[in-house]
Parts: C-alpha cells; structure tokens; sequence
C-alpha cells in the first residue's frame, strides 16, 4: 500500500489515532464521533455524512468499524482493501469526513485552534505584533509573516 493508495487508508487510521489520545476504547470513540456529527460544516464532509447515514443511522460505529477496524486489521472482517476499487472508492469517499472530524477533534478536544477560527476571533486579541500566519508558497517552501503583513 504506497502513494494514493495508502493515503486513505492511512486517513482512517490516523483519525482514529487522534480519537484515541483521548478516548481509548471504540465505544467511545464512535460516541465522540455522533456527537459531534452535528458541528460538521466543510460542504465534501457534509455532502459524505447525509450518504453514510441513508444506511447507516450510526455514523460512529459504521466509521469505527469500516474506517479503524476494517484497514488496521488486515486478518477481520470486514476488510478494507485500497487495492480493491470500491474498497477505494469507499474510503476515497470517507476522506474528507475523516479529516473533517481529525481537525474538529484538535481543535475542540486539544485547544488547537483551526486556520478559519483563528482568524475569526484574532481581533478579540489585544497585541497581534506577536502572531504570525502563513504567506504564499514560493519554491516549495512554507513561510510566514507578521500577521496583517503582506508577504
């Protein structure tokens, strides 16, 4: 499993990695994910979110068993395989709720916050000279700059 290939089954992975710093057992990782179902926003998540739940009401357990089970234990069922084309397909799909709930997990759970609520309560902050955000790419490279600064 390289490249693309990998790349999904690892979001599944990883997501579940994130839960689990946590929560440590898949009753309470799939119980974080259903309450937290409703504060999903990003259009991609969403738009997977009302496909999953048509057949299955609980998004939790389905993510927890097909997204953390299915591709890190290669000898249960069900079993996801990348190499498979509606296996890929499946998780292919799932990626952007994946990543959806990663980041909502960091943010509400960690105190890490994201770029867009950042931004929304950086005027609340007295002395902005400090905070820096992140300027364009220029030959591969991530910069920042003085926040309000053009790069």
């Amino acid at each position: 499993m390289t490249g693309i290939d990998g790349q999904y089954g690892m979001a599944g992975r990883l997501l579940f990695k994130i839960l689990n710093i946590r929560h440590s057992s898949g009753p309470a990782q799939e119980k974080w994910i259903n309450d937290h179902l409703s504060d999903i926003w990003y259009q991609p998540a969403v738009a997977r979110l009302c496909e999953i739940q048509v057949n299955h009401p609980d998004v939790g357990r389905d993510m927890y068993v097909q997204g953390r089970c299915a591709v890190a234990h290669a000898n249960s069922s069900p079993l996801e395989n990348p190499d498979n084309y509606s296996d890929r397909r499946r998780l292919e799909s799932d990626f952007p709720l994946m990543k959806e709930l990663a980041a909502l997990f960091i943010e509400r759970e960690l105190g890490v916050p994201s770029d867009s609520s950042f931004h929304k309560h950086v005027g609340l902050a007295a002395n902005t000279s400090e905070l820096f955000m992140k300027a364009p790419i220029v030959n591969g490279r991530v910069t920042y700059v003085p926040y309000g600064l053009e790069a």
